[in-house]
């Protein structure tokens, strides 16, 4: 079956603390409104709200950036963090890393278990429960930004997984060109 319908919608708003300059810190909050139907998988159900801090720093062809966010509702407590380095390798190519990481409150290793049946004596049953404790799950991603034409910028990354929490693929590539109707 099909389910189509408006999910959760989030709103946001983000402010630069400092002064213009080769740093910046700033604040963030964004609320989810549970807009989106339970039932149908569209939306947690509940309002969750999500604070976030971030800072950067560009010295000559390098910058550094970091970002934490505290969550609260919705599915469960959430706490993420990452970290990032550009560099510019030349006037028309960026080479960056990023190391990213999100643990949420409630959300653990789902896996067969064994236990007797309810009603039928003798009777084992196997079923998917969640176990163990909360899962953190942590990815870096190596990608490049190549400016092959005046308009056209061809980006590259690789996402690799540092955790096995979740549904995790050895390694995910992704390659997209970006077109500028401007100059």
């Amino acid at each position: 079956a099909a389910t189509v319908g408006l999910a959760d919608i989030a709103v946001r708003s983000k402010v630069r603390l400092t002064n213009e300059g080769p740093g910046a810190v700033s604040a963030g909050v964004e609320a989810r409104l549970p807009t989106g139907r339970e039932e149908d998988l569209l939306g947690a159900g509940q309002m969750a709200m999500r604070f976030m801090g971030l800072a950067s720093a560009e010295s000559g062809r390098t910058s550094v950036h970091g970002n934490f966010t505290l969550g609260l509702g919705g599915i469960g407590r959430e706490i993420s963090y990452g970290g990032a380095v550009a560099v510019a390798a030349s006037p028309r190519m960026t080479v960056s890393g990023e190391v990213l990481a999100r643990r949420i409150a409630g959300i653990q290793r789902i896996t067969a278990v064994a236990a007797p049946h309810p009603r039928l004596r003798g009777v084992e049953t196997s079923r998917l429960m969640p176990v163990g404790e909360d899962q953190t799950s942590a990815f870096a991603v190596a990608g490049v930004k190549w400016n092959v034409g005046s308009t056209w910028l061809l980006h590259v990354n690789v996402l690799m997984p540092l955790s096995d929490s979740g549904l995790t693929a050895t390694f995910t590539p992704t390659v997209a060109m970006d077109y500028s109707f401007a100059r």
